[in-house]
């Protein structure tokens, strides 16, 4: 269902692809889908979308667990066009602009 959903706004070019994707790729790589999840990807690059910094780590981290490092590689390639975040090649992602605030872990203090 959630694949058919996404292939309708791909094939439409409608809708918000970073909301829908986020939680497609989280589904997808807890079912273990490697290749669908990496299409879905590929294909929101192709539309000139940028995937969130959450996806792309939620794939690499499915594609390490694959051995699948040249597709890393690949993806890191594909999403140069988006800035120097995707342009390294090996190791942790450098956040170079704006940080992803949910992702940092911070200790929030609590208010009475």
């Amino acid at each position: 269902m959630a694949l058919r959903l996404w292939n309708d706004m791909v094939e439409k070019d409608f809708g918000s692809f970073t909301l829908v994707s986020d939680v497609l790729f989280d589904l997808l790589c807890d079912l273990g889908k490697l290749v669908e999840a990496e299409k879905c990807f590929l294909q929101m690059i192709e539309k000139r979308q940028k995937p969130s910094n959450v996806s792309f780590r939620r794939i690499k981290v499915l594609m390490e667990l694959a051995n699948k490092y040249d597709a890393i590689q690949n993806l890191r390639e594909q999403m140069a066009v988006f800035g120097p975040l995707y342009l390294l090649t090996g190791g942790e992602e450098k956040l170079t602009g704006t940080p992803d605030l949910d992702s940092l872990n911070v200790n929030h203090a609590r208010r009475n």
